[in-house]
């Protein structure tokens, strides 16, 4: 949604879908500090991605799947294209309900994912921080 209010573009990615836990780096010119963490590891569930960003975006973090995974917009707002709000439980039955629209070597990576640990306190705790000093 802030991709598409600052006129980026967002659209179906070519690359499929993205479920499970998703690890993406963390850019080196990122403002936000997450406490040497290097790599955010947090659940997602998209077929859509941001395009590109405006000239006053920042690049938080990318991977090979996701280039625009967490975005800073100016100032006061945060995109990021996973979901650190959810538990692993959730995914995984989001992902069992989308079986047959989901390719089942996709579907089957994703559920497999999700014995891995993920970082979602990091990000969330980031997150609140920036917010806080807005």
């Amino acid at each position: 949604v802030m991709a598409i209010a600052k006129a980026c573009r967002v659209e179906k990615s070519n690359k499929g879908w993205g479920v499970g836990i998703a690890l993406s780096q963390i850019s080196t010119n990122s403002s936000i500090d997450f406490d040497g963490v290097r790599q955010l590891s947090l659940l997602v569930s998209h077929q859509d991605q941001v395009c590109n960003i405006s000239s006053d975006a920042e690049l938080i973090a990318s991977s090979d799947f996701c280039e625009y995974f967490a975005v800073r917009w100016g100032e006061f707002f945060i995109s990021v294209q996973g979901h650190p709000e959810w538990a692993a439980a959730y995914s995984r039955d989001l992902m069992i309900d989308r079986k047959g629209r989901i390719p089942p070597d996709v579907l089957s990576l994703g559920l497999a994912s999700l014995e891995r640990e993920t970082n979602e306190d990091i990000f969330i705790a980031r997150v609140l921080d920036f917010l806080k000093s807005a």
